[in-house]
């Protein structure tokens, strides 16, 4: 079964494209991961002196390289993973671009966050510094992004990897901050951790969602906190007479949205009151549940 997770990417994809439809001119604020080229594919073209370039499936999911790709040049395939001079990636490439991307590579390969230092773009070097982070599990190099929020988006994801609180304290947003709190007291379904968050009304959710006990829910005041709560238990248990609970429309939607697709229950989305979501929701679930058939 793939991860949650993957399911929770393909739920913000049929709200941000029904937002589309909806609001034009609309901006969409980056992902909370800060990894401005999260989601990028990389595919590098032909280069005077390179025979033939080919990158296979080169990804960034939440700012970490997660598959490889060869360079072929003078008729020999090299793995970018076994790259590990900035010298080489100088070889093999003349676009200073392209052999920016080669050098997060060599930082990865090396273990040796030096050579992001190489990169001029501060994006990328930010991006190289994320990476590096991400993949050797330390968070001491998110100190030196310049980017906030991309900052942020590194503790956070080092903070869950490893599961460590500690990390959660160094972010400056609060909002990212209490995420992060209850991100961990999830994935270790350790209460406690819940402790940490200052705001009652999180700390109470945190609570619930660790505990699956939608009876915390019920005490809150305030429909919206409320409705966040009840969303927060229904997708953690499937329990979709829970999602009946929410208030507000939206919410709704997304907690059927979120149950439809753990569970492939098409009869979820019947449940959608948004068209346009419902029609994405019966593809999606569709589309998982003929890839599970495929595996």
């Amino acid at each position: 079964m793939m991860p949650k997770q993957k399911y929770w990417l393909y739920g913000i994809l049929i709200f941000a494209i029904a937002g589309i439809v909806l609001i034009s001119g609309c901006v969409q604020q980056e992902a909370r991961t800060g990894a401005n080229e999260s989601g990028e594919l990389e595919a590098v073209a032909k280069e005077p002196g390179i025979n033939k370039t080919e990158i296979e499936e080169t990804k960034i999911s939440g700012g970490a390289i997660i598959t490889g790709g060869a360079v072929i040049t003078g008729g020999v395939a090299e793995d970018m993973r076994n790259i590990n001079s900035t010298e080489r990636c100088e070889e093999i490439y003349s676009d200073i671009g392209r052999k920016e991307w080669c050098y997060r590579w060599v930082a990865i390969n090396t273990k040796d966050a030096i050579h992001c230092e190489k990169i001029n773009v501060s994006a990328k070097k930010n991006s190289c510094y994320t990476d590096f982070a991400i993949n050797t599990k330390d968070a001491s190099v998110c100190e030196k992004i310049t980017n906030s929020a991309v900052k942020d988006g590194c503790y956070f994801t080092v903070a869950e990897k490893i599961n460590d609180t500690d990390l959660c304290e160094k972010i400056a947003n609060n909002n990212s901050k209490r995420k992060c709190y209850i991100s961990i007291a999830m994935n270790t379904e350790d209460v406690t951790v819940c402790e940490r968050i200052t705001q009652n009304v999180e700390k109470h959710i945190c609570y619930a969602r660790v505990t699956d006990d939608a009876s915390v829910c019920e005490r809150m005041t305030d429909s919206a906190d409320k409705d966040w709560c009840y969303g927060g238990v229904a997708e953690g248990t499937n329990d979709a007479s829970l999602c009946e609970k929410i208030t507000d429309s939206a919410r709704k939607n997304s907690c059927y949205n979120t149950i439809a697709m753990y569970t492939r229950d098409t009869s979820m989305c019947e449940k959608i009151t948004d068209s346009s979501i419902k029609e994405r929701c019966y593809e999606v679930v569709q589309k998982l549940v003929q890839e599970e058939q495929e595996e």
